[in-house]
């Protein structure tokens, strides 16, 4: 519990980070996926998830093709929920305009939520759809790739 508020005492960045990178770091040794693990360990940044991207990343490890156990699955979100900062961000306005797919929707609504946090995500539909936007708000949403991300 100690862990959690020294995170988040000391996170100066919020971010957001989409599944599969969340997944990248969790289950990968190399060194980028490292650097994004250690950087929320070490209280550098505050990932921000929701419900539903919490949900999302446990269906995901619990995918047969990981071969993971319940107990390698608790641990390794063991290794990341404690260092998060859980939020119920408001529902995204759906219509003209609306985000691609729920889970980018989510990601979104995270990414809006208070301070706006930066959004790590390899995803070409999400990166051509905020391109693509008007909205103000949306533009206010700092898209980067992992490489970019963990190079400033």
């Amino acid at each position: 519990m100690s862990r959690v508020r020294s995170a988040a005492k000391t996170a100066s960045r919020p971010v957001v980070i989409d599944t599969p990178l969340l997944l990248r770091a969790l289950l990968c040794t190399d060194e980028q996926a490292q650097a994004l693990r250690r950087g929320w360990q070490d209280g550098r940044w505050l990932p921000r998830v929701s419900p539903d991207s919490a949900t999302r990343l446990m269906t995901a490890l619990a995918f047969p093709r990981f071969g993971l156990s319940l107990a390698q699955r608790q641990e390794l979100l063991a290794d990341f929920l404690p260092y998060a900062q859980a939020l119920r961000p408001a529902t995204p306005k759906s219509g003209r305009g609306s985000a691609p797919t729920p889970a980018h929707a989510d990601l979104l609504a995270l990414a809006l939520e208070g301070e706006t946090a930066e959004l790590i995500s390899h995803d070409a539909l999400l990166t051509q759809w905020l391109a693509r936007s008007r909205s103000a708000d949306i533009k206010r949403v700092g898209l980067r790739r992992l490489e970019e991300f963990l190079a400033l």
